[in-house]
């Protein structure tokens, strides 16, 4: 293949992935193993391209930390005992997925994933969620059937006891919190293209509409501290960084005037703390800090099982993370976030300072959330990861 032809190739197997974890359902092949998307059945052809081009790759420091992590998991699976267990290795899989999508991403050009790939997909997204929201079609039913809608879409607009409450957007993520990060990511990502861009900037409140109409508390942190380490690396302050907080301010205006945004809202009840979600993470939390501390260094291993047969919800990425795999296992997984800053050799670096905002929101969905527990945040970063290496390596070229 000539470099033309493999590049638009990249690109097709780009989209197709983007459409894969954000528009199409995942699907069963065997109840006893775990769904797949339409990207599993990319990957072998992924890797089949990664190799043939990779002498086009650049160093990049993240791509050991992915075989140190993997390597590391690996060996708590031996030191629990656990090799004999199927559904462990499934995540040394999403590891290999989520190496596989960087690289391949890396390959692509940013701003022709931008504008041909996630613009149209966003906007399919927005009309997806708008017909979800009001329930256009009856297409809630569809979302319940086929996108893991379930209890979410069962209560949909009403609270524990059955009384009209707020919406909160579900999304083809079957999730409110899913939804809400996905639309977060997206958010920064208009917001790093909308300088002098009024379609951006449509497109960035846009954005921020739909994820607060998702009702996440955690994403209305991590977007406000993305506003506030925005208006750090804008220097000067300029008209427009005054035009992003208007745009972000009247989003919220509009979500407020949809649907009171009182579940965000509660945040600043001084009683949040005494609610069931907060008291319940607390809970498990304590239960998994003392299981952490009878294995600090191997922890449990990926031990998908115990949570399923408890019915337990970490609902934090770093707590699970350090209950699996160790203190060790923890420091390789936050280094493995951190790594592609360092390989944005200019400290200087636009890029460097402008990933600093995805991975704001990352960092504080992992808090209280397990976002790499969905494949559709999983994929979805390793893609931006990849995005943001190709930029780097523009820039270093041009």
């Amino acid at each position: 293949m000539n470099g033309q032809t493999l590049k638009k190739l990249n690109l097709i197997i780009g989209g197709l992935i983007i459409c894969s974890i954000l528009l199409f359902p995942q699907f069963s092949i065997k109840d006893s193993l775990p769904k797949f998307q339409f990207i599993d059945i990319f990957l072998p052809g992924i890797i089949i391209l990664i190799l043939i081009q990779r002498k086009s790759f650049s160093k990049n420091r993240i791509y050991p930390f992915v075989l140190l992590f993997g390597g590391w998991i690996m060996i708590t699976i031996i030191a629990n005992g656990r090799t004999d267990q199927f559904r462990d290795y499934f995540e040394l899989y999403k590891l290999l997925k989520f190496g596989c999508v960087i690289a391949l991403f890396s390959l692509l050009n940013f701003e022709e994933v931008f504008s041909k790939i996630l613009k149209p997909v966003f906007l399919v997204l927005v009309v997806v969620n708008m017909l979800h929201y009001f329930n256009v079609f009856n297409i809630n039913s569809v979302i319940k059937e086929y996108y893991n809608g379930g209890i979410h879409i069962d209560m949909f607009g009403l609270n524990s006891i059955g009384e009209p409450d707020i919406k909160r957007m579900l999304g083809f993520a079957g999730n409110p919190n899913v939804n809400g990060v996905i639309f977060s990511l997206l958010s920064v990502l208009f917001l790093i293209k909308s300088r002098n861009n009024n379609t951006n900037f449509f497109l960035f409140g846009l954005a921020c509409l739909m994820m607060f109409l998702c009702q996440s508390r955690t994403n209305l942190i991590a977007l406000i501290l993305v506003m506030i380490a925005y208006g750090f690396l804008t220097r000067p302050i300029n008209r427009n960084l005054f035009k992003v907080y208007g745009v972000f301010l009247a989003a919220f205006i509009v979500s407020y005037l949809v649907s009171s945004n009182a579940y965000m809202f509660s945040l600043m009840d001084s009683n949040v703390v005494q609610s069931n979600s907060v008291m319940g993470r607390l809970e498990v939390w304590k239960h998994l800090g003392e299981m952490i501390l009878q294995k600090p260094i191997f922890g449990h291993g990926p031990y998908k099982d115990y949570f399923y047969e408890r019915n337990l919800f970490p609902e934090s990425e770093f707590m699970l993370q350090t209950w699996r795999y160790g203190f060790v296992g923890i420091v390789l997984f936050i280094s493995l976030l951190f790594s592609p800053l360092f390989s944005f050799t200019n400290s200087k670096s636009i890029t460097r300072s402008l990933f600093v905002l995805i991975l704001i929101v990352i960092l504080v969905n992992s808090i209280t959330n397990n976002p790499f527990t969905s494949r559709e945040i999983n994929v979805l970063f390793a893609s931006i990861i990849g995005m943001f290496i190709s930029a780097q390596n523009k820039n270093e070229h041009a």
